[in-house]
């Protein structure tokens, strides 16, 4: 799947346009092109292209403003996003942003070949993701209050991702998730918490990739797999789902508000040596229940490289 790719260009400078345009066309791929955001719109709903290149400086909006705006609007298909950029001292971590990468101009070939092949990849996994849940949809392995992966669905998305993991020596990472003040939550009543757990779901699912899963641990706990990811970028995830939980207020059916206080535990592979995905899952849940180490930031804990090696 994806030997040719449909790549859809944002760029409103014309002669960078063509100057990509042609380098993308040599590798093969199908390129649509855009001037300007509406036109991108409107292709991206329509024509529903694997991957959005798009240009940091626009016209109407900065491309950041641009992706935020398309995945606001749910089309039916999210591509992957490249986003082009001349802030060559800049560092710049591309979930931060909402994209999925980055290339910096004036980039050579060997770049641009090197991140489509990445997108390539990425989409594969988004791909696979699907697929399995459709699968475990038709299998009823779908936990029903959040629509998240149950237990055992995600224990087997997550024992796959970590043989891979291990097998191709790419990183992986896990986020064991829960809330601060469990008394609150559990004090609920269950509609309460079911209508609170489908809108934070839908929010959770908006922070992540589309080829990063989420499924239910526990009655307490929501585990996310994160194919892909550094100790660096699992942070940054995290801190941005925290940023999403701990701004929401929910009014419960007798009034009451519950301000959910958002806390996980972060592991990755292979920075600790995980010799068994039992291993890694040990590890974050004890560290969560105990949080027997300092935090890096606020609420979010990771796995000390001393506690990885089970």
């Amino acid at each position: 799947m994806f030997a040719t790719l449909k790549i859809l260009l944002l760029e409103t400078d014309v002669v960078s346009r063509v100057h990509i345009r042609n380098a993308i066309e040599e590798l093969g791929h199908e390129v649509l092109e855009a001037g300007d955001t509406e036109t991108a719109m409107d292709m991206i709903f329509n024509q529903r292209p694997h991957i959005l290149i798009v240009d940091w400086t626009l016209e109407e909006m900065s491309g950041v403003d641009f992706v935020q705006r398309l995945k606001e609007r749910h089309p039916p298909q999210m591509p992957y996003v490249i986003l082009l950029t001349a802030q060559q001292s800049v560092p710049i971590v591309p979930e931060t942003l909402g994209v999925d990468d980055f290339l910096t101009k004036p980039f050579r070939l060997p770049d641009l070949i090197a991140r489509i092949a990445v997108a390539a990849h990425a989409l594969r996994l988004r791909n696979e993701l699907d697929q399995v849940r459709r699968r475990i949809e038709q299998a009823a392995l779908l936990e029903q209050s959040s629509r998240a992966f149950n237990r055992r669905a995600i224990y087997q998305w997550l024992k796959r991702e970590f043989a891979r993991s291990h097998r191709q020596e790419s990183a992986l990472s896990v986020l064991l998730v829960g809330f601060a003040e469990p008394d609150e939550w559990n004090s609920l009543a269950n509609a309460d918490q079911q209508a609170f757990l489908e809108h934070l779901l839908r929010m959770w699912t908006l922070s992540v990739r589309g080829y990063d899963s989420i499924g239910k641990w526990d009655d307490a706990h929501y585990l996310f797999v994160l194919p892909g990811t550094t100790l660096e970028q699992a942070l940054v995830v995290a801190h941005r789902l925290k940023e999403v939980t701990d701004s929401m207020t929910w009014t419960a059916r007798d009034g009451r508000l519950f301000r959910p206080k958002f806390v996980c535990a972060v592991a990755t592979v292979p920075e600790m040596a995980f010799s068994s995905v039992d291993g890694m899952m040990e590890a974050v849940e004890r560290l969560l229940t105990l949080k027997d180490a300092p935090p890096v930031e606020e609420r979010i804990y990771v796995v000390a490289p001393s506690n990885s090696t089970v």
